[in-house]
């Protein structure tokens, strides 16, 4: 599936506004995270991976020191080593949270379960605000995300420098 730039537009204005809790935003990521991985025939993915991963899905400013969006509580992270420091840490560490309950023995290494988009579902149930989780839903169907194009950020929601 090849995913146009304008819908990808459309995609980041939606979640613009969105919180959903911590625990939720970090297995939406991971979700996806693992699907690209899974895409490349990354298997089993090494941290260096989860980072060019992260970097091709979430970080719009490479150069800015904040340029990693955070989408699933329209924030933005640290782009430097950014897969390593959210989806590599909250997967590889036999944390017991929403993100490693997607994965075979708890671990990104190890694959997604076969249900994992069912699991994303009903973790969304009461932790996604209203409208969020028809988000997830939609996250979930999508069997890869094989087909990305780069799009680029509208100027309005671009990380501010925080020295101005």
């Amino acid at each position: 599936m090849r995913i146009s730039a304008a819908a990808m537009r459309a995609a980041l204005e939606d979640l613009k506004g969105l919180m959903f809790q911590t625990r939720l935003a970090s297995a939406c990521e991971s979700f996806l995270v693992a699907k690209r991985l899974a895409a490349l025939g990354k298997s089993p993915p090494q941290v260096s991976d989860a980072n060019a991963v992260v970097q091709e899905l979430f970080v719009f400013f490479p150069d800015h020191a904040t340029g990693r969006l955070y989408p699933f509580r329209w924030d933005w992270k640290e782009s430097r080593e950014s897969g390593r420091k959210t989806v590599w840490d909250n997967t590889t560490r036999g944390r017991a949270n929403v993100a490693s309950g997607l994965f075979t023995a708890g671990d990104l290494r190890q694959g997604l379960v076969a249900n994992a988009a069912a699991v994303l579902r009903s973790a969304a149930d009461g932790l996604a605000p209203p409208g969020g989780s028809n988000i997830v839903v939609w996250m979930a169907a999508q069997s890869s995300c094989a087909g990305l194009v780069p799009i680029t950020m509208p100027a309005a929601m671009r990380p501010v420098d925080e020295a101005v």
